[in-house]
């Protein structure tokens, strides 16, 4: 059978040149004579074969080999229709007009498929035969556009462009109502995306504009904005005069009071409108009808709502800054009814209140750290103890206002019938006495309540004074200084306390000569500040010491006094008054004793604490101000005639010599 099909093939090829069979050998003209003879000899033998057929096999044979054509056909026809719908065609793209911009629910149709265009002139068609077809685009004021595509298996991209169906002039004038004349030439004035060219007397022109519906738009800090809806149509088109109404426009910047830092996203309110101050700070309220007067109300979360009214005039407004103040009241004492009162306040000294009954001297108030009660203490009783001197009670009040509680027990006198050093935080107290007859002398320390209660003996020394007590804001241990004692068994210096139990040792020693006077604990309990007077050098200066791992740091070396020594709300820095350069001013450092900053600029100040979120107040001249310590930019007065907060939970005494 190879042999065969190898000899046909050559047959094959010396029919199409045949003169290459004078190029053979004898032998090889024989074997393609012999080729073409078993050639012939297998369409003999079919033909004979059918000859040989009788009439039936003969309709038979025929029928089947024409069916057999006509199922290839059809099977041919079904796999390319199948073909069409396994794998369709689809056809996107964009409507445009002939400035290139978007034509908006435009009908796109393909045989009887059809969809209309999105805003921004976007179609789509699926589900397509693919091979040759015509699109179809009609919309409003276009003329219509027949267009043949040949379609593909899958996606193909394809955008058009209408031409418009036909163009017209608009005419028309700006003006209101005024004596005096006005430049319109000012305005900004559109006919959709495109500026018109307004002449000074208002008139203005748009020539050969395609048909269709369009918008007028003016804007203007002098009239209310306005937003028209014309049709242009073939011809000439005459808006007449567009009268406009005269309005104001008014745009601030909104910043901190203390900071003056900006405060994004501050709610502005006039009326039904609401504006949001953007991130750099600014708002701006359009379109204002112009009145006498307008008033803003100004939302800020941690601020206090403010309110402001102005008064517009046509075209922009432009006021100062708006200054918001942060949430949060401030108390301290003043004398100006006569005898020592406490106030409260907000931060900027509005809503200002005394909260004492003007009864005796009230002072060392205390805001606690829910703002809803603050603590004092007041002569108000009138009571006085064995040696002649009105004794200070501890009274609470609401930081609204109302009847005073007094928190003191009269009946302990047996410990001075003075306060001693106290925390309002804690509830707890410290009292010492001294007693020197009958000899021998004697030092004794009392720890227990507020209100004088539960006292009990905590401390017993045969020599030394002691010069300052603090309790921690928890209420766990004392902190004192130790002063003038030649024990060597109680040297001089810090000592650590538990009157739990009555746990007691040396945190800080000072040396032959020297003085130390404990100043603050950190309400982090972990340190304790202390002022230390060295003989040697005979300066004062303050010290960082920790409670648990006597780890000291001497955080200022300078010739003048640190007054006022205490920790900032975070326990990170140390805050003091120093009156160098014959300036008094507020100072911080870190307790590492790097990094010193100056807080204040005043160069008077006598008196300062801290508020919340890092606002330092100090008393300057009778005057009240507040900074803000990590930003202190500008100081702003809170109040005047104020003596300060008095807030000192103890006593220094200072040995003096002849």
């Amino acid at each position: 059978m190879d042999e065969l099909k190898k000899s046909l093939q050559k047959n094959e090829t010396l029919e199409e040149d045949p003169f290459k069979i004078e190029e053979l050998s004898e032998e090889e003209k024989q074997e393609v004579q012999s080729g073409k003879d078993k050639k012939m000899n297998i369409f003999q033998k079919l033909k004979d074969w059918f000859t040989k057929l009788n009439k039936k096999q003969k309709i038979f044979f025929v029928s089947g080999v024409t069916f057999g054509a006509i199922l290839m056909l059809i099977v041919f026809v079904f796999i390319f229709k199948l073909d069409t719908y396994l794998f369709p065609s689809s056809i996107a793209g964009y409507i445009y007009n002939q400035d290139d911009e978007a034509i908006e629910g435009a009908s796109v149709c393909i045989n009887d498929k059809c969809t209309n265009t999105a805003v921004n002139g976007s179609y789509v068609l699926g589900n397509l035969r693919y091979g040759e077809s015509v699109v179809n685009i009609n919309a409003e004021n276009y003329k219509e556009l027949r267009q043949e595509v040949g379609l593909k298996r899958g996606r193909i991209e394809r955008n058009f462009t209408l031409e418009p169906a036909g163009f017209g002039d608009v005419l028309g004038k700006l003006m209101y109502k005024n004596e005096e004349a006005y430049d319109f030439s000012q305005v900004s004035f559109y006919l959709d995306s495109e500026e018109l060219d307004v002449k000074p007397d208002g008139m203005f022109e748009v020539l050969a504009a395609p048909i269709g519906d369009y918008e007028l738009r003016l804007e203007s800090v002098d009239f209310k904005d306005e937003l028209l809806e014309i049709e242009i149509n073939e011809g000439v088109n005459n808006l007449g005069e567009i009268e406009l109404t005269p309005a104001a426009d008014l745009t601030a910047k909104v910043v901190d009071w203390t900071t003056l830092g900006i405060l994004p996203g501050t709610s502005v309110v006039v009326g039904e409108k609401t504006e949001t101050v953007n991130e750099d700070g600014f708002f701006t309220l359009k379109d204002l009808a112009i009145q006498e007067k307008i008033t803003l109300d100004f939302f800020y979360e941690g601020y206090i709502t403010k309110q402001s009214e102005y008064d517009l005039v046509q075209g922009l407004n432009e006021p100062i800054d708006i200054e918001l103040v942060r949430s949060g009241r401030v108390v301290y004492v003043s004398n100006r009814v006569g005898n020592q009162n406490v106030y409260i306040s907000n931060y900027d000294g509005s809503g200002e209140k005394m909260l004492s009954d003007n009864k005796g001297d009230n002072y060392s108030p205390y805001l606690s750290n829910d703002g809803r009660t603050v603590y004092f203490l007041s002569t108000r009783d009138q009571l006085k103890n064995a040696y002649g001197y009105v004794m200070a009670l501890a009274y609470s009040v609401s930081s609204e206002g109302g009847p005073l509680t007094k928190i003191s027990k009269t009946n302990y006198e047996d410990f001075g019938g003075s306060i001693g050093s106290y925390d309002f935080v804690s509830k707890k107290r410290v009292f010492v006495i001294y007693t020197y007859h009958p000899e021998p002398y004697k030092l004794t320390m009392y720890f227990g309540n507020l209100d004088g209660t539960d006292m009990k003996n905590v401390l017993e020394l045969s020599d030394g004074y002691i010069g300052s007590d603090l309790v921690a804001n928890n209420g766990d241990f004392i902190v004192y200084s130790l002063n003038g004692s030649e024990d060597p068994g109680n040297r001089n210096g810090v000592y650590y306390l538990n009157p739990a139990s009555v746990e007691r040792r040396m945190i800080l020693e000072a040396q032959d000569g020297s003085y130390a006077y404990v100043m603050d604990i950190s309400n982090d309990r972990q340190r304790v500040l202390v002022r230390m007077y060295d003989a040697a050098s005979n300066k004062w200066d303050l010290w960082v010491v920790g409670v648990f791992d006597n780890k000291k740091v001497r955080i200022t070396d300078t010739s003048t006094d640190e007054l006022q020594a205490r920790f900032t709300p975070n326990s990170d820095f140390v805050s003091f008054i120093s009156n160098r350069d014959a300036k008094s001013d507020v100072y911080m450092i870190e307790v590492s004793g790097s990094n010193e900053s100056q807080v204040t600029r005043d160069g008077n100040v006598d008196d300062y604490f801290f508020g919340a979120g890092n606002l330092v107040f100090f008393n300057s001249e009778k005057k009240m101000w507040v900074i803000d310590s990590l930003n202190p930019k500008k100081s702003q007065e809170v109040t005047e005639r104020v003596l300060g907060t008095y807030y000192s939970s103890h006593y220094y005494y200072y040995p003096c010599c002849d």
